[in-house]
């Protein structure tokens, strides 16, 4: 009776237990890229939704800028991917009202000798419901 049963398939094996944690792994790190992919190209979509609501605050819009910047900078660059920003400070950004901010900052990029470079600029942008309009940047 004995000869149908498969002793080597025991639930907790090496092998199994390995397997499951990689799955869940994976699973963790998926879950953890898709929030955050939705939750930085949603911060400025929420804006509109949000604006009316006493949880949406004036430095919100100002952050809403500085991801709408980084953005517009991005765009103007040999190498986007090697871009790193300084990390926000509402110094950076500063209000012109009717929802146009202008953001003085810097970024560090590769440029076509990939060299790292600091480069200042002055970013101008105005946040809408969907996103931003009107983004123009001049490097110094």
């Amino acid at each position: 009776m004995n000869n149908f049963i498969n002793n080597d398939t025991n639930e907790n094996s090496p092998k199994k237990t390995n397997k499951k944690i990689v799955k869940k792994i994976i699973i963790v790190i998926i879950v953890f890229t898709i929030f955050f992919g939705i939750v930085k190209c949603n911060s400025v979509s929420n804006f509109n939704s949000n604006s009316n609501s006493s949880s949406y605050s004036y430095s919100d819009r100002k952050i809403d800028a500085w991801v709408c910047m980084q953005d517009i900078v991005s765009s103007k660059l040999k190498n986007p991917s090697s871009a790193k920003y300084p990390s926000y400070s509402s110094s950076y950004v500063t209000s012109l009202g009717s929802d146009k901010y202008k953001i003085r900052a810097y970024v560090d990029a590769t440029n076509s000798f990939n060299a790292q470079i600091r480069t200042w600029f002055t970013c101008t942008l105005t946040l809408t419901g969907q996103g931003y309009k009107n983004g123009s940047v001049v490097f110094d």
